[in-house]
């Protein structure tokens, strides 16, 4: 969305002040919509090494809330060390460590941090385009094969 201001001649100094003080706020709010470190992610697609891209059912998500993540993913590939029982996809709810983000370009947001749960230690890069919504998540844990999801940015209030 592209928007452009007709200046005049005969506006005055204090017109134009408040003019760019209003645009002022409105960048600000918008760069705050979307906060790195409170989100949910919508997953709709997994990407799995070893096997076709499929879709994914209703309920499949990744949310972040500080200093925790909670996921709900379903997991297809190579397991080279699973617990008894032979584990259940990438279901949990554990602190973060090593959180790190940066703005990316065109807009995005590059986010990526480090869980255990178990024996397992699971690296995550997320990539957030907040004004689309579309995400991209990497997850690489250290007992099993890499696999990707697409997905859709959520509203907080979930």
């Amino acid at each position: 969305m592209k928007t452009f201001f007709l200046f005049h001649s005969n506006w005055s100094v204090s017109n134009v002040r408040k003019l760019l003080l209003l645009v002022f706020l409105l960048v600000a709010v918008s760069a705050s919509a979307f906060t790195p470190t409170h989100f949910r992610i919508s997953v709709i697609r997994m990407n799995p090494m070893a096997y076709p891209s499929r879709d994914v059912s209703y309920g499949y998500m990744l949310s972040v809330k500080n200093d925790s993540v909670n996921l709900y993913l379903p997991y297809m590939g190579r397991a080279y060390q699973l617990p008894y029982g032979g584990g259940d996809g990438l279901n949990f709810k554990e602190p973060i460590k090593s959180f790190k983000y940066k703005m990316g370009k065109k807009g995005g947001y590059k986010i990526s941090f480090e869980t255990r749960h178990e024996q397992e230690i699971y690296k995550f890069n997320i990539v957030i385009y907040p004004e689309t919504g579309s995400t991209s998540i990497d997850v690489v844990p250290n007992q099993r094969q890499q696999i990707s999801y697409d997905g859709r940015l959520e509203s907080e209030e979930k």
